[in-house]
């Protein structure tokens, strides 16, 4: 597109040459000078739209690792709560007790292991995919408590 744009940039500068030294030949190709000039216009707006997406695009890339991020310290808040919880049902809580933490434990690992397989958050399929991993561990989750 870049070289069709640059052929259209070079034909219309010869012919502003042309038009300077025979103004009857500008009656005649009126219409192409025109169009030239509009697709020029057309190039312009559609470089800017090309820059403002992109600019775009860069700015849900980084929203989309900082979201992984934020999951990340979730995720390290929640096993680090496990291991409390662990440390101190060891000494003071019963056999049921003991059963769920180690079924939160295994939430925490199920959640470890679907955020390490999703490498794309970025991907809209692919964060509604997560989602619905998550949900069906925390159902599961629940229907055994």
């Amino acid at each position: 597109m870049e070289w069709l744009d640059a052929i259209v940039v070079l034909a219309s500068f010869a012919l502003d040459i042309v038009i300077m030294y025979k103004d009857s030949i500008f009656a005649e190709i009126s219409l192409l000078f025109i169009s030239l000039r509009l697709w020029r216009l057309t190039r312009i707006i559609n470089s800017v739209a090309q820059t403002i997406r992109n600019e775009e695009e860069t700015k849900k890339k980084h929203l989309a690792a900082s979201y992984s991020k934020l999951i990340e310290l979730l995720l390290n808040i929640g096993e680090k709560k496990s291991l409390v919880i662990s440390d101190l049902g060891h000494k003071m809580i019963s056999q049921n007790d003991r059963n769920i933490i180690g079924k939160v434990e295994a939430l925490d690992r199920s959640c470890r292991s679907i955020l390490q397989d999703c490498h794309h958050t970025s991907s809209l399929s692919v964060v509604n995919e997560m989602a619905h991993r998550l949900q069906d561990v925390t159902e599961k989750l629940q229907l055994e408590l």
